[in-house]
Parts: structure tokens; sequence; C-alpha cells
């Protein structure tokens, strides 16, 4: 039965296909394919059917802000944040006290933020939002040192939430969509609560 606190960093990979389309536009300047996040999560083992091991993960995550200088002195930056719950994990090494591999469900919440900002006289700012829901599938696998966790975590998620972005101020400004579909690698390193 391990518990932990975690923090974590890694790369995610998200579609951004519409949004590099709108890019194009801008003076052919894109955002990378991956963002970089970090975060914090709590695994907690829970005793289930046949002796087997259930875990549930809690993480908050944010991504570092991507900044990309488009045309005519205007920086793009898109940065956000995700909360996600999985419940009912397994672990694939239920006997071995210091080593798990823990595969299961989830869902993500959060939102992704969007500003296109002139550098120049007059100044302007147009701020746009992009809501996440995303059902996923988590793998860990994570090895105990005496109190000491250190691991490694995949996510895969697909976003059933609306792809279009929602202006936060007056601005007409239209942006090409965005998705949160996609996968993460994170590393990780933790204490043992238990």
């Amino acid at each position: 039965m391990n518990s932990s606190i975690d923090a974590m960093l890694g790369l995610q990979y998200l579609r951004k296909d519409t949004l590099d389309t709108y890019m194009d536009g801008e003076g052919n300047s894109k955002f990378r394919r991956y963002s970089r996040i970090v975060g914090v999560s709590f695994a907690k083992s829970l005793e289930a059917d046949n002796s087997q091991g259930s875990d549930v993960f809690f993480t908050v995550q944010y991504q570092i802000p991507d900044l990309v200088n488009g045309i005519d002195s205007i920086d793009y930056t898109l940065t956000g944040y995700q909360i996600g719950l999985c419940i009912g994990g397994k672990d694939l090494f239920h006997a071995n006290k210091d080593l798990d591999v823990v595969y299961g469900l989830g869902v993500q919440f959060g939102g992704y933020y969007l500003k296109r900002e002139f550098r120049v006289s007059p100044y302007t700012v147009a701020k746009t939002k992009n809501g996440v829901i995303a059902p996923q599938l988590v793998m860990e696998a994570r090895y105990f040192i005496g109190d000491l966790k250190l691991g490694f975590k995949m996510r895969g998620q697909y976003d059933i939430s609306n792809t279009n972005w929602k202006q936060r101020d007056t601005s007409p400004l239209v942006f090409g969509g965005f998705s949160a579909t996609g996968f993460a690698f994170q590393a990780m390193i933790g204490y043992k609560l238990d």
C-alpha cells in the first residue's frame, strides 16, 4: 500500500492544427508541437478485490507559457492548466511493495489561454480562453527507495469540449480552434506518505 505526494515535470503534445493554420497567416510563426508542464500529484493506494491494489490519482498541472513572435511586433502567448482525477487504477505488481506499475482511467478539467499582444504604440492586448474536459488513460511506473519515490507517468487524453476560443475582452479577433487531445510524458519525484 503506497501513497505519495509528487512533483512532476514533463512534455505534453496537444493537437494544434487549427491554431497553426491561423498562425500561418501571422508570419508563419507556430507554437512548438510540445508544451512544457509542471505539476503536483497525490496518489493513494487502496485495498481492492483479490488483494490487488487500486489507486486514486489527483493531479494539478500548469503549462509553462509558450511565446511566439509574430509579424509587426506581435507576440503570442499560450498557457494553461489542468486538474485531473483518475480512479480505479490497477497495480500490475501488487505483490511488490517497492515497485508499482499502475494503469487507470480518469478525466482532466482545465483551461488554456491565448494572448495576442502588440508591442508598439498603440499597445493592445487580445485575450481568449478555451475550456477542457478530457477523458484520459494513465499509466504510472514508480519505485520506492525508503520514503523516496522515483517515477514516470504517461497520459493520453481526448478533449470532448468545444474547440473554439472564447473572447476574454472586447477584441474582435477570432483565433483558430484548439483541442487538448494528445498525450504527455512526465518524470516524478515524490515522498511516501505511509
